[in-house]
């Protein structure tokens, strides 16, 4: 049998005295963070930053930089994407109001 230690900050760890560090089989469901559409403009400017600094980055041949802040820019897209279908599903469910 394989030995069952982890390395820890206090030296190692035997993972069949301790339970809390086994393994887990069955991953929990963590609720996703809605984003509130009124911080679009902040993802705006983010994207914007992060746009030219990718473009400082590739005129320095920063490769590891280049290949983070493309990942980010496709979150941050991402991520105004889903802000923006979030507007137009509070702007379609709404009721009307007046009288």
């Amino acid at each position: 049998m394989p030995e069952q230690t982890v390395p820890g900050p206090l030296g190692e760890a035997d993972l069949r005295d301790e339970p809390r560090l086994r393994p887990r089989t069955r991953l929990r469901e963590v609720p996703v963070l809605r984003l509130d559409p009124a911080q679009l403009p902040r993802i705006e400017e983010m994207t914007a930053n992060a746009t030219d600094r990718l473009a400082e980055a590739k005129d320095q041949a920063w490769l590891g930089e280049v290949a983070a802040l493309e990942d980010s820019l496709k979150h941050l897209r991402q991520r105004r994407a889903e802000a923006e279908q979030q507007r137009t599903n509070r702007l379609t469910t709404q009721p009307p109001t007046g009288g």
